[in-house]
């Protein structure tokens, strides 16, 4: 993982987004896509972790990441229409 140097684990996160009836996603606080400089063109290494209506995140991580899904106030910390659901994988 190059996002952080803490990873709390593998994780499952699903998103449900009231109001939404189209794709929905949002970016799980903490860090953004992890870029690299190769020959002059900016390369992906590590994609900022989203969850979707559609398609849950799986993969690693941080502790913080977790600690935000667990302990942010619906309404204050992201849209109060948002509900995660986070599972931890073995």
């Amino acid at each position: 993982m190059y996002r952080c140097d803490k990873p709390a684990g593998r994780y499952r996160v699903s998103l449900v987004a009231l109001h939404h009836k189209e794709p929905y996603h949002a970016q799980i606080q903490g860090h953004r896509d992890v870029m690299a400089v190769v020959d002059n063109t900016p390369t992906l290494v590590e994609a900022a972790p989203w969850a979707g209506t559609e398609q849950p995140f799986e993969g690693e991580l941080c502790i913080h990441e977790v600690q935000w899904l667990q302990q942010a106030i619906p309404g204050k910390d992201y849209p109060m229409y948002w509900d995660f659901t986070v599972e931890k994988l073995n």
